[in-house]
C-alpha cells in the first residue's frame, strides 16, 4: 500500500495490477493510476514487463 498516488506506464511486455475490484492488464503504451492508500498487487506477464513509474 502506498501513501502516494503512483502512476505506471507499461513500456514493454504485460503489466498486471490486481486490486479489490479485479485485475487490470496494461500493454505497452498504456498508463495505470493507483489511488493513494489502496491495496493492490503488481505483477508482470509470462515474459516480464518494463514499467516506468512515477508519483504525484
Amino acid at each position: 500500500m502506498h501513501t502516494i498516488k503512483p502512476y505506471g506506464c507499461s513500456c514493454e511486455g504485460e503489466f498486471r495490477l490486481a486490486h479489490q475490484a479485479g485485475t487490470d492488464v496494461f500493454k505497452p503504451g498504456e498508463v495505470c493510476e493507483v489511488a493513494a492508500g489502496s491495496r493492490h498487487v503488481e505483477q508482470s506477464g509470462a515474459v516480464g514487463a518494463r514499467v516506468l513509474l512515477g508519483r504525484k
